[in-house]
């Protein structure tokens, strides 16, 4: 039997695979692991959760390109997924610009000890330092591990995407995306009843179970 050591480099190893896609996201800031990855309590099944921060603005639209980019890769968790078919697949269950970086009550023992735990994956570090500082409500905090991080580094398609989406056309196109996300949302959280915590806003996106929590040391994912 494999150790859970092993597990998790091995998991880490994937992940950090999966990152060279971010670059193809134009208005992202910066990525955060979340979950049982930067608990480091992950299982072979276990997937990937994390925090995407995006452009003032642009959330729907950095939310829309993480969904196309890696469902085409195949490597996004979709809601259809069931527990059989999430291994090493990125969860895409929280979204913030800077606007958003509190994470909103109620808070709770997980969200505490999840937030203390975040792994910098990608993205700008100054705007890292300033989501990891404005929550002063982590009671003990510690000094980022940036051992996994890579700057962000935009190619030629994210590049183009920012001009192309960056002034009064890129303001209608998030204003679409937001009616259309908004809608599928809410068709979502009505099957799912209170099962589920949303919210969505121009600085919020984020999707929990209502049973997440800490239990010894292991964290459900």
């Amino acid at each position: 039997m494999r150790s859970r050591e092993d597990i998790l480099q091995k998991k880490w190893q994937r992940l950090l695979q999966h990152r060279r896609f971010f670059h193809l996201i134009p208005f992202i800031d910066f990525v955060l692991v979340s979950g049982s990855m930067a608990l480091g309590t992950a299982r072979e099944e276990s997937d990937f959760d994390v925090i995407v921060g995006a452009r003032t603005g642009r959330i729907f639209t950095v939310r829309f390109f993480c969904v196309v980019v890696f469902e085409l890769a195949g490597v996004r968790r979709a809601r259809a997924d069931h527990r059989g078919n999430v291994k090493d697949k990125v969860c895409f269950n929280h979204f913030v610009a800077p606007g958003g970086y509190v994470l909103a009550s109620p808070r709770n023992e997980y969200s505490e000890v999840m937030y203390r735990n975040l792994v910098p994956l990608y993205g700008d570090k100054q705007k890292i330092s300033k989501f990891v500082k404005a929550n002063v409500w982590v009671r003990r905090s510690r000094k980022v591990d940036y051992a996994r991080h890579l700057i962000g580094r935009l190619n030629l398609v994210s590049r183009v995407l920012m001009i192309a989406l960056g002034g009064r056309a890129g303001d209608a196109i998030e204003r679409t995306l937001k009616r259309y996300q908004i809608h599928r949302i809410a068709k979502y959280k009505r099957r799912l009843g209170d099962s589920l915590h949303i919210i969505c806003t121009d600085d919020v996106i984020q999707f929990h179970p209502m049973h997440k929590h800490i239990s010894t040391g292991s964290v459900s994912d």
